[in-house]
């Protein structure tokens, strides 16, 4: 087993794995997104072609989309190989960071059933 022997190498190590963790899930959904985006496209082109105009439009905007999550993954991967952050102010992140994420999650939870339920 390897001792480390200070709290930096810690945090520099649980950077880079978190950086390459975020871009390459980050990088992966995107490209899903985006595939089933233009593919759903053809098909509807292939139904309806005079409609074309309207369905490249919105395929474009929905690709775009699909892209900012990609370009989010990335802007917070290089923040955490090029950010140094100390062990106090990076504890405080994390719990503002996980507290984010629990409201997100369950904000989108509570507009999701709300969508559906017609409130």
């Amino acid at each position: 087993m390897i001792m480390f022997s200070d709290a930096s190498t810690i945090i520099e190590i649980a950077s880079y794995a978190g950086a390459g963790l975020c871009i390459g899930l980050g990088a992966i959904g995107a490209a899903l997104g985006e595939g089933y985006t233009a593919g759903l496209a053809n098909q509807a082109l292939s139904n309806k072609p005079e409609k074309s105009g309207e369905i490249l439009k919105n395929m474009l905007v929905g690709q775009a989309v699909a892209e900012s999550a990609a370009i989010f993954a990335l802007v917070i991967a290089i923040l955490l190989i090029f950010l140094d952050v100390s062990a106090p102010n990076l504890l405080k992140a994390a719990a503002l960071g996980g507290g984010r994420s629990v409201h997100g999650v369950w904000g989108n939870w509570i507009w999701c059933g709300l969508r559906v339920s017609g409130r």
